[in-house]
């Protein structure tokens, strides 16, 4: 799924960029923050079932790449940079063939 990274592929490399993993932690946190807000229990609810479809959305577009990842750091083929919650610097992983 697009939405979360972006793939390029060369004959030597794999790179992975996670471009809009900052904006799921942002995401996560204010929905975090207003878990501590007195909402009736409709706003409760639909609050959760959003947060909850978000959550197996985001875990489900980043299933193929994670599975590569994991299968590549196996045999030690894997370069990591950048940091998580940066929105100039994102995650990257270079994956070498």
């Amino acid at each position: 799924m697009p939405l979360f990274y972006t793939r390029q592929e060369s004959e030597s490399e794999i790179k992975i960029v996670y471009t809009n993993q900052a904006l799921v932690y942002i995401f996560l946190l204010i929905i975090f923050g207003l878990t501590f807000l007195d909402l009736s229990f409709d706003w409760q609810l639909i609050l959760f079932f959003f947060t909850l479809s978000f959550i197996i959305v985001w875990y489900a577009g980043l299933w193929k790449t994670g599975r590569e990842v994991r299968q590549a750091m196996k045999t030690g083929k894997v370069i990591v940079s950048g940091s998580k919650l940066s929105f100039k610097n994102p995650v990257t992983v270079v994956i070498k063939k």
